[in-house]
């Protein structure tokens, strides 16, 4: 939600948002793993479904490397609501796109030599992408009720400090309790907001108006075309240590190291602009205003798993992830600027650099998962994964700040978030020895993919798949500020909003080598 991200300078960017995003998995990896829709806790052979179950690698009968390009598209649509609950105004589209690497790495086996027991040991390096964030959202709307300078103002006044603290309060370490937030600091500034009280401290927006006759009358003073844009662009991407026995061709066991890393970037940005600057008692033209977050994690995890085959062609595998310890490393900045017909009122400010460093802990996961083989001629293969999203925590990265300052936080997401399912399913047929055909679906709540994909095998070592997967996710509601306008009886005048929906469709050619 954008107004948590605005008013988390001040107070962090800790929510249960960015525990649930950098929890989450979407796994990428080979071609051939994401046409089967990722359906792999029980077949194992392929680089790609090592990082679902270590097991995996232990499964195939030779050494191997593999390099997977990936191109991904996202695509946007948006409804711009200027009150919240009325009919859309305008519906936009947004798309952006990026070229990068979901898989490469190497693994080499050992054989021991024997017939029965501990037959080969394998080992291997891979680097696998399994989430993708890549999010474009732009939305425009006339608006003739509500202001974000309005909100932002009615916060500076909530806050009470008067414009010589708004004016003077340069560090940025100094935000906390007892101070003024930096989003109240950059609105004075920048003459998004003005003081009209020095006595009570109270503020109103440059879009505003104001009538007083034994009170303040505080109103819009015409109608502003209001611009929402967010923009979002990053990867988590496992580096994996890998270990597989296989034990009689029956049994194999498998164990990795994982060291997630994690790079994401966000910037959101509000305008507005007067239809009509006289309706204006500021002569108010436009403004704009941007957030800019930045993070980068990285983390250590162990994950164990097993793959056993009681009859020929029947597979049963199932894994466990240990949680994931992050450390985060973010930062956060403001820009604002406004304009008017009377340029001498023209101000621009930008906040210092926020940078601030926690730890977070990951839930578990466990999956499951069978596959049965028809004679090499084809195959199926089903998933069930399952994460306690509730059990995340944030907790501090320096002895210095009390581990009770992420209370609040974590007792939220224990309410907010549950235990979730994934299911996957995939097929594979093979109409030639060389060539394979697959498809796959996997959910998990409202996120849903399909992939489809074909894969040859040269008789020599080389071989090549294809996989397209689209990705499906639920509509995303921002809220570009608060409610701030008390209506008659007590109720909040509800302000903008947008809806947001997304899709991601991406395409990936593995290319690999056995040896």
């Amino acid at each position: 939600m954008f107004l948590s991200s605005a008013m988390a300078v001040t107070l962090g960017a800790q929510t249960v948002d960015e525990a649930v995003r950098y929890t989450q998995n979407n796994y990428y990896g080979t071609a051939r793993s994401v046409a089967l829709g990722s359906a792999m806790t029980a077949l194992g052979g392929d680089l790609g479904s090592i990082e679902i179950n270590p097991a995996g690698s232990a499964v195939a009968n030779y050494s191997q490397f593999s390099i997977t390009p990936n191109l991904s598209f996202s695509f946007g649509n948006a409804s711009y609501y200027p009150v919240a609950g009325e009919l859309s105004t305008n519906q936009t589209s947004a798309s952006m796109t990026r070229l990068q690497l979901s898989n490469i790495g190497v693994t080499g086996r050992l054989d021991l030599g024997v017939t029965r027991g501990l037959k080969s040991i394998t080992f291997g390096f891979i680097a696998n992408t399994n989430n993708n964030y890549l999010n474009n959202v732009e939305s425009y709307g006339v608006n003739g009720h509500t202001s974000f300078m309005g909100a932002m103002a009615a916060t500076a006044s909530m806050e009470g400090f008067s414009p010589e603290v708004l004016s003077n309060s340069d560090s940025y370490y100094e935000q906390g309790s007892g101070a003024p937030s930096w989003n109240s600091i950059l609105a004075y500034r920048a003459n998004l907001i003005g003081c009209i009280d020095d006595i009570y401290n109270y503020y109103v927006g440059s879009t505003e108006n104001v009538l007083f006759d034994e009170y303040y009358d505080v109103k819009l003073g015409g109608d502003l075309n209001q611009t929402f844009k967010e923009q979002e662009i990053g990867y988590k991407r496992d580096l994996i240590f890998n270990l597989g026995f296989n034990i009689s061709d029956k049994l194999y066991f498998g164990a990795n190291l994982g060291m997630p890393v994690i790079n994401y970037s966000s910037v959101d940005f509000l305008q507005e602009v007067a239809l009509n600057w006289k309706d204006f008692e500021t002569t108010f033209k436009s403004a704009n205003y941007t957030y800019t977050y930045n993070a980068n994690l990285t983390g250590v995890y162990g994950k164990f798993g097993f793959i056993y085959r009681p009859v020929s062609g029947l597979r049963i595998g199932g894994a466990i992830q240990t949680p994931t310890l992050y450390n985060i490393r973010e930062s956060w900045w403001l820009d604002g600027m406004s304009y008017y017909d009377e340029s001498g009122y023209n101000a621009s400010e930008s906040s210092p650099k926020a940078e601030y460093s926690y730890f977070i802990r990951t839930p578990f996961f466990y999956n499951l998962g069978i596959a049965y083989t028809f004679n090499s001629i084809a195959l199926i293969s089903f998933d069930w994964e399952r994460t306690d999203y509730s059990s995340t925590r944030y907790r501090a990265s320096r002895s210095s700040i009390s581990e009770s300052s992420y209370q609040y936080i974590n007792n939220d997401i224990s309410r907010q978030c549950t235990a979730v399912n994934e299911f996957r399913v995939g097929a594979e047929v093979k109409p030639l020895p060389s060539m394979a055909i697959r498809a796959g679906y996997n959910q998990k709540l409202d996120v849903r993919a399909i992939s489809a994909g074909f894969g040859y095998s040269s008789s020599g070592s080389f071989y090549a798949d294809f996989a397209a997967k689209w990705t499906k996710f639920g509509d995303i509601y921002y809220s570009p500020y608060a409610d701030y306008i008390e209506m008659e009886g007590g109720a909040m005048y509800p302000s903008a909003s947008v809806v947001s929906s997304r899709s991601l469709l991406d395409f990936m050619f593995t290319f690999g080598w056995r040896f």
